[in-house]
């Protein structure tokens, strides 16, 4: 496993988000439905606002992922992979939690920063997480 986080300081942070279509007229959200890279600024007050969140979210979300509830799958993380000024974000899944660290498989294609690949383990601490997820599936019941 590699520990890649060193800086914290960079002038843009580059987020891989889920598209592929022209630039032109998109927003970060209609970016991140088709995982595509968006440049944002590190003082963007809306970016600002979903890590402070995932911040204040985590403990539950990590309870919730420890004991999960039937049709609860597909954890994630979203952390931050930094070369120099720039940054990179990518899901993590699966992670592991001991308590002090975090642990993970990079689940994107890197294309801004070099120092990681596909399906590499790295570790990361719980301020280095910007982003959580769950996937939910439906259960049928016969």
């Amino acid at each position: 496993m590699t520990s890649i986080f060193a800086a914290k300081a960079p002038l843009i942070i580059l987020i891989s988000v889920l598209a592929a279509t022209p630039l032109a007229a998109q927003t970060i959200l209609e970016k991140a439905a088709r995982d595509e890279i968006a440049a944002v600024a590190n003082t963007d007050p809306n970016m600002a606002a979903a890590m402070r969140k995932a911040q204040s979210t985590l403990a539950d979300f990590l309870k919730v992922a420890a004991a999960p509830r039937p049709g609860a799958q597909g954890f994630s993380l979203k952390v931050a992979v930094r070369e120099g000024e720039r940054a990179e974000y990518f899901w993590i899944t699966p992670f592991t939690n001991n308590g002090s660290q975090f642990s993970g498989q990079i689940n994107n294609t890197p294309r801004v920063v070099h120092s990681v690949k596909l399906g590499q383990t790295i570790t990361f601490a719980k301020s280095d997480i910007y982003l959580c997820e769950v996937r939910h599936r439906r259960l049928d019941v016969h």
